[in-house]
């Protein structure tokens, strides 16, 4: 009982830090980005609504996007992907420096640099 005690603690211990974890890697996505679209260039801000959603807004509109593995995120509303890059190490802790958006209904694929 005892042996067993311990064990969910650690469980509930690691769970528990993983959880914030997540919540505190949702931050590091947030900020400005800048893309060209013909010609034009256009700031998007990046937010973090919840654990795994973030919501981007630009003059050309608003979505949200949900985290479905590491740096990939989908565009469920209109079935695309987000996918965030890092800088030239490309570690867990590398700085984020990019976003791949590819939303093929909207014909959209495009390459943002973030700011911040």
């Amino acid at each position: 009982m005892k042996i067993l005690k311990s064990f969910l603690s650690i469980v509930i211990l690691v769970l528990s830090l993983s959880f914030i974890s997540i919540k505190n890697n949702m931050s590091e996505y947030c900020g400005k980005y800048k893309f060209d679209q013909n010609g034009k260039v256009i700031i998007s801000e990046v937010s973090a609504k919840n654990d795994s959603t973030l919501e981007i807004v630009s003059p050309i509109g608003a979505i949200e996007v949900v985290n479905t593995a590491k740096d990939t995120f989908e565009v469920q509303s209109y079935g695309g992907t987000v996918i965030f890059k890092r800088d030239e190490s490309d570690t867990i802790d590398g700085k984020i420096i990019k976003a791949l958006v590819n939303i093929p209904n909207a014909n959209l694929d495009i390459e943002a640099i973030k700011q911040d």
